[in-house]
């Protein structure tokens, strides 16, 4: 979260002016069911997973917890419960103070519903999410509410901090606040419901470049997984037999090495594409040459990884991995780039390659690979050839040998394609229906891109997610009747109307989960909107609208205080002065100090004009109070308390906020409960939603100036290093000769040699001196030391002693 302006990523104004979807069907529609979170680390992770991990394996399937696997999660039933408590000698697990129950619950879930190699992998000491959509892993990505370290519990690896919420906010409510919105995809007219609800877009069709040729056979439907996977081997093997490219997708890294050693038992030979890093790293080569002929490729989740498969093999990418090895070699890295799937260059191509990527390393040594690729292949220009003319006309060799090596493999693959072509396009063998329609559409449309031919076919078995868990007692009572054996297909009009009748239950399910998700998410940005506007504010007001704004928190503070203790006492006699006058001394601690004979000073012609009276004079003490303070803090460094008041309010709006999200993540379960007591559970989440705001305001508003009276400053510290100086690091800046002697004939001038960054930074500009380099420079001038103040985030300039 942002604690200086400078912080801020966002324009002021224009931050969410408009918005280009790409993929959007994935991001607005699949990923909708999870918000996106900025969260931080605790200090210490909890000891508790480990102890839950135990007790969950001594739980009992359907006795002591059910397993739900359509929500994906487990509970515990009433016997469980009891016998958690008796093994762990408490009553209540649940205790707010000190539950139980999230812990268990997670390493239950981790034991009965995430696999290793389907849901995550285990890569140095680390569990590491593998994205859904895509089959990809995805680095610094983790499990919310405590299941990520259930997971590392249950792996035996290093758990990991427990993770804070600091801020949150769903998908749908995102991308609301751009006032323009737009995207593309090939696979959302199924959604144009949910699109023109949620987000108000229309879906407009566009028709394809050429018309489709690919053949989208019926499924088969096999009476068990066995079944299923032979007939996959048998269809992978004929297609081979004849040189025919096939695309497997397999919808986890378990199902598709169990494929791969099926076909190796048989002899068939195939790349494999999944989110183990061996396989991960040569993705690029392995699609390029996913349509040659006699390609076997098995991927997982291959309609999420958006990349297409050219029959005959892909020219352009194939000669970016030539370039690629080329680079670097001459680079001298050491990583390793694959070709053994790619076509190869001529000889004397290769060469030229070789000698133009020397070229260009020899030209400029501090140029960096990425950038030389994104020049050659992408025409993206390095700013470096601006200024070096050597690196420039070396660049535009490469791009030459470079086109040539894209002509020679175009020619080759070209050739190939037209023999793949005539065997029948690539064939797509789909190994389970997924739980959206439009993925399968995705999976399919791998075959017959641009007018290609091409076929496509799923091969599903009745243990599939789909039928088991959401397919219901129709589908195993029509299949019990139909019979079969094992190895022979099930193929019947009533099969494929049910399978489908499922596909469109599992997706009402999760349009409910999105929309869930949406409705209870609009009732917190509401407060969210509040929350961001106060600190936004927080941020960008000068120092006087700021003390102005803690003024105005002061008064009312105390007109509450003062409300809350008399204002229900009855007459003036039986008022608490005691006890307010003792609130109000710890409340200024240090800075005023309120006796009873003080507050019993007032007259008036009845309750309400004394307790005005009182209250102005209260109101008034509390003002000249925050003057003594912030002059005790000033005399640290001068206008320190300017920064320490903007940093104490931004604190307390960070801490409440974090506390009610959590609070509010916990309402919106437990207000689900009330639906069995005849509630809209919407309704009573909203009621209690604006209470507990409106009560998180009030506490802002009293925290922060009772803690402006408990704050002690710190003594500055010099900043260490140069990368906290500016982005100017490392660098030589160029300034007058006598400029140093400036700054410090002006520190001495002062009445204490300690002077405002930004008062300096107004001293420098007639010389010249960037603001990006001021800081640098100051580093490493003569005679001064640049001083923080790290919780108040204040930078000054001091006079070194005996300068």
């Amino acid at each position: 979260m942002a604690k200086l302006p400078s912080d801020l990523r966002l324009r002021q104004h224009t931050a969410f002016h408009c918005a280009i979807v790409d993929e959007a069907d994935s991001v607005l529609i699949d990923e909708g069911r999870t918000p996106l979170v900025v969260s931080a680390q605790q200090e210490v992770p909890s000891t508790k997973y480990s102890t839950a991990l135990a007790l969950a394996s001594d739980l009992v399937p359907s006795t002591d917890y059910t397993v739900l696997e359509k929500e994906k999660t487990c509970t515990l039933t009433e016997l469980g419960e009891e016998k958690i408590s008796q093994i762990l000698g408490i009553r209540d697990l649940y205790d707010p103070q000190d539950p139980w129950a999230p812990y268990v619950v997670n390493a239950l879930t981790a034991k009965e519903l995430y696999v290793r190699e389907r849901q995550y992998l285990v890569r140095e000491a680390q569990v590491v999410v593998v994205d859904e959509f895509t089959g990809r892993p995805v680095e610094g990505r983790s499990w919310s509410d405590g299941l990520q370290q259930a997971i590392e519990a249950k792996e035996g690896v290093p758990i990991s901090k427990e993770a804070i919420v600091l801020a949150s906010i769903s998908y749908q409510c995102l991308f609301r606040l751009y006032q323009k919105l737009a995207g593309m995809t090939g696979t959302a007219w199924t959604e144009k419901d949910e699109f023109e609800s949620i987000y108000d877009l229309k879906v407009s069709p566009i028709p394809s470049n050429k018309p489709c040729q690919r053949r989208d056979e019926d499924d088969e439907v096999y009476t068990s997984e066995e079944g299923k996977w032979s007939a996959v081997v048998r269809a992978v093997r004929e297609a081979h037999s004849l040189q025919r490219p096939v695309l497997v997708g397999t919808t986890s890294i378990e199902n598709s090495e169990r494929l791969a050693r099926h076909l190796e038992a048989e002899g068939v030979p195939y790349y494999l594409l999944n989110a183990k890093p061996e396989n991960a790293s040569r993705e690029a080569e392995i699609i390029a040459a996913g349509g040659r002929l006699g390609a076997v490729t098995i991927s997982t989740n291959m309609a999420g990884r958006g990349t297409d498969i050219v029959l005959g093999g892909d020219a352009k990418s194939m000669a970016k991995l030539h370039l690629q090895a080329a680079l670097v070699e001459a680079f001298g890295r050491k990583e390793e780039v694959s070709l053994a799937l790619c076509l190869d260059l001529p000889e004397e191509i290769e060469e030229e390659m070789s000698q133009a990527a020397s070229a260009v390393v020899h030209s400029n040594p501090s140029a960096q690979l990425e950038a030389v690729m994104a020049a050659v292949c992408d025409g993206i220009e390095d700013p470096q050839a601006l200024t070096v003319v050597a690196y420039r006309d070396s660049l535009h060799a490469l791009q030459t040998v470079y086109s040539k090596a894209c002509q020679q493999l175009g020619l080759s693959c070209s050739d190939e394609s037209l023999r793949v072509a005539q065997l029948g396009g690539l064939q797509v063998l789909g190994t389970e229906r997924h739980e959206s329609q439009r993925i399968d559409r995705q999976l399919r449309g791998r075959a017959g891109r641009q007018g290609d031919p091409g076929s496509s076919r799923f091969c599903l078995s009745l243990a599939d997610k789909v039928f088991r868990v959401f397919g219901g007692d129709s589908i195993r009572t029509l299949t019990a009747d139909m019979g079969g054996a094992d190895g022979v297909p099930i193929v019947s009009p009533l099969l494929s109307a049910a399978l489908d009748e499922a596909q469109s239950q599992v997706q009402s399910f999760f349009f409910g989960i999105r929309k869930d998700v949406f409705e209870y998410d609009q009732v917190l940005d509401q407060q969210r909107q509040v929350i961001y506007a106060l600190r936004r504010k927080a941020l960008l007001d000068s120092d006087a609208e700021v003390l102005r704004s803690l003024q105005k928190f002061c008064e009312e503070s105390m007109s509450e205080l003062v409300q809350q203790l008399c204002g229900e006492a009855g007459p003036v006699a039986s008022w608490p002065l005691k006890r307010l006058a003792t609130k109000l001394s710890a409340w200024f601690t240090g800075s005023w100090s309120v006796t009873v004979e003080e507050l019993q000073h007032w007259e008036g012609q009845g309750e309400a004009e004394k307790m005005e009276e009182m209250t102005r004079w209260i109101q008034q003490g509390a003002l000249d109070a925050m003057k003594r303070k912030a002059s005790r803090i000033d005399e640290d460094a001068p206008e320190l308390s300017s920064a320490v008041y903007r940093q104490v309010l931004l604190m307390q709006i960070d801490n409440y906020w974090r506390r009610h999200l959590k609070f509010m993540t916990n309402l919106r379960n437990y207000s689900k409960l009330r639906s069995y007591g005849q509630r809209d559970p919407l309704v009573e989440y909203k009621l209690e939603a604006y209470k507990t705001f409106q009560v998180m305001i009030g506490k802002i508003r009293r925290d922060t100036i009772y803690y402006l009276f408990t704050f002690q400053p710190r003594p500055l510290r010099p900043v260490e290093t140069e990368a906290g100086l500016g982005e100017g690091e490392g660098e030589l800046v160029q300034v007058p000769s006598n400029l140093d002697e400036k700054v410090r004939s002006y520190l001495r001038g002062l009445p204490r040699p300690l002077a405002k960054v930004s008062d300096i930074a107004k001293l420098l500009e007639p010389d010249g001196l960037r603001s990006d380099d001021q800081l640098t420079w100051l580093g490493s001038c003569d005679g001064v030391s640049v001083l923080e103040d790290s919780f108040a985030r204040a930078r000054y300039v001091s006079l070194d002693a005996g300068v």
